[in-house]
């Protein structure tokens, strides 16, 4: 093994991407053991994921605002996140109950549509939680209110793979297994990339512009 190797091998930074990593596909394991225990179709996976996003993802918020920020602007920017947060998540779910509604509550955002939600999909913010603890411990240049942001893009992308497969009516454990392989790509691996690329050309330019202008005097 190389230095280069063996100092890539012990770089924090990798060891802790790895470890997330891992994190992921426990979690993404126990999401597919759940479908298959309480026999799930797309329809269940999707409003489950709808679920696990919003608690995750507010809780993510929630962590990050008052870690990061005092009591006072802290509440003040929960006020906002929670009516933003919370709107996207709302219109999320009149478009998925028109989409793949559930059985028993009818179209449309309601009272019992969201208490069907919470009573039969709760187990899937567990197993999805176990994906998102590590950044709620050592968060990252990505992790914070972006982060929650983040996890709802590639909820999008789940979701409308769960969309065409009950379309196609392909409704079995291979399939769902192809869709969670979205919630291993490494959307944050590489917007953390390009954040610190960027906060780096940022120091550069910071530090050329503050070197005094020295004339050659003649």
């Amino acid at each position: 093994m190389t230095d280069a190797e063996q100092k890539t091998l012990t770089d924090p930074a990798v060891r802790e991407g790895s470890s997330r990593w891992v994190w992921a596909v426990v979690s993404a394991a126990g999401a597919l053991l759940l479908a298959w225990w309480f026999g799930w179709k797309a329809r269940d996976l999707a409003w489950s994921l709808w679920l696990s996003s919003l608690f995750l993802g507010y809780l993510t918020i929630v962590v990050s605002l008052f870690r990061d920020g005092g009591i006072p602007s802290s509440l003040a920017k929960l006020l906002f996140f929670t009516l933003h947060f919370g709107l996207f998540h709302f219109i999320h779910s009149a478009f998925l109950s028109f989409l793949l509604p559930l059985e028993g509550v009818g179209e449309g955002p309601s009272v019992r549509l969201y208490s069907t939600v919470l009573r039969d999909y709760w187990p899937m913010v567990l197993a999805s939680g176990v994906g998102a603890w590590p950044r709620l411990l050592r968060p990252g240049p990505l992790d914070g209110v972006l982060s929650a942001y983040v996890n709802v893009i590639r909820l999008h992308l789940m979701i409308f793979a769960l969309v065409a497969v009950s379309f196609l009516g392909a409704d079995h454990l291979l399939m769902f297994a192809v869709v969670y392989g979205l919630m291993l790509l490494p959307i944050e691996a590489s917007m953390e990339r390009t954040i610190e690329d960027a906060r780096a050309r940022g120091s550069g330019v910071a530090g050329s512009t503050m070197k005094p202008n020295r004339r050659h005097r003649p």
